[in-house]
């Protein structure tokens, strides 16, 4: 394999974090949704208005960010993503050591390390989880499992 191989080889993944959208995603957003900065500024705002009008949502201050991302995973309708948000806040009440992470001594023990999140994204920006098990090796990517022996 020669370095230019892996050069291009390398194009096609993302890092893990990101920090950014891929230029596919904000083209998928544009044709999709008619996504727009000035639409979604706007939707911000409303969605922003709907939760601070609800008791349970009023006190807090919710990310561009993920206002965003339940506006584009609802398509922009404002009471479908102001009602999932309200799931995630009653989700937080009820079931809160979902939120609080996994203790670092469990992360440090033996059986803790079958599975690895690979360090890259890719192509399509979904995360790759590698699970070692016995002698076989699965590579978990979008809801797919391909198995190696």
């Amino acid at each position: 394999m020669s370095s230019k191989t892996l050069e291009t080889e390398e194009e096609n993944f993302f890092p893990f974090e990101i920090g950014y959208l891929p230029q596919f995603a904000v083209n998928k957003c544009e044709e999709e949704l008619n996504e727009t900065p000035q639409r979604k500024i706007k939707a911000i705002q409303e969605l922003r208005t709907l939760l601070q009008n609800n008791p349970k949502s009023s006190g807090i201050d919710f990310h561009d960010d993920l206002l965003v991302s339940y506006l584009r995973r609802n398509k922009y309708r404002m009471k479908d993503a102001q009602r999932q948000i309200q799931n995630l806040i009653n989700l937080q009440e009820t079931e809160n050591y979902v939120f609080k992470g996994v203790p670092d001594e469990c992360l440090d023990l033996p059986s803790s390390k079958f599975i690895v999140l690979l360090p890259k994204r890719c192509q399509d920006g979904c995360a790759l989880i590698l699970i070692r098990w016995g002698n076989d090796i699965w590579l978990i990517h979008a809801n797919s499992i391909l198995t190696f022996l």
